[in-house]
């Protein structure tokens, strides 16, 4: 049941989805890993993802994928410590784990320290978060021009296809235009990473554009979603 309402939430049936959620955690509610994935799909609903997967730790302390899970959620939030003290528990029980390097760049920009950011983004050794990576740190940096070479590799590479990560760097670039661009070519066809997406702090002040919402009414939402609204 898991495993389908996750299937049917990235292709956004969301009603389905849900559906199929209830009905694992009625079947099994004990069950850590159910708890860990329904909890990855909540859509805007940060605060209740990050309760169901410590309830997720509380049943199985050793799936350590869920302090990755946890660490991306407290980014989301803005909870910088509690983001950077998860990824440090995954990474210490996965160290070759690909996109732990991307993930803390993120939060060490969000926390001024744009050296370390640099430093795990060059360590990042999966080829698209290695790639997006970069484009985040070194325009944080003021590497402009490398930034945008990097930004322009995206393009080419990953525009068709994951247009909610172009998105996202446009956005932190303040290329909010261009952002609200991606963005809707991303509902176009319904990329499963824009309902992730939608969270990260690179589009706070798009929030309170009339084109967000009329992003959000686009996506016929449930009307729970949870994402930020004017």
């Amino acid at each position: 049941h898991v495993d389908l309402a996750s299937l049917l939430m990235m292709d956004w049936q969301f009603s389905e989805g849900q559906y199929y959620m209830d009905k694992a955690l009625e079947l099994d509610p004990g069950n850590s890993s159910i708890i860990g994935t329904v909890a990855l799909h909540q859509l805007g609903g940060v605060e209740q993802a990050i309760i169901l997967i410590k309830k997720a730790i509380q049943l199985d302390p050793v799936n350590h994928v869920n302090y990755y899970n946890l660490g991306h959620q407290h980014y989301l939030l803005g909870n910088l410590t509690e983001a950077e003290n998860a990824m440090n528990m995954f990474k210490k029980h996965y160290p070759n784990s690909g996109i732990q390097h991307y993930v803390m760049s993120r939060i060490k920009i969000a926390q001024g320290d744009l050296t370390t950011a640099v430093k795990e983004a060059d360590l990042e050794k999966v080829p698209f978060f290695s790639l997006y990576g970069r484009n985040f740190a070194y325009f944080a940096a003021g590497r402009h021009k490398e930034a945008d070479a990097l930004l322009s590799e995206l393009r080419e590479a990953y525009g068709k296809t994951d247009p909610a990560n172009l998105a996202d760097i446009t956005a932190f670039r303040g290329e909010y235009d261009q952002a609200f661009e991606w963005l809707n070519k991303a509902v176009d066809i319904r990329d499963p990473v824009l309902l992730e997406i939608l969270h990260y702090p690179s589009f706070k002040e798009m929030h309170k554009d009339p084109r967000w919402k009329e992003l959000i009414d686009r996506m016929q939402l449930p009307a729970d979603h949870g994402y930020p609204m004017p």
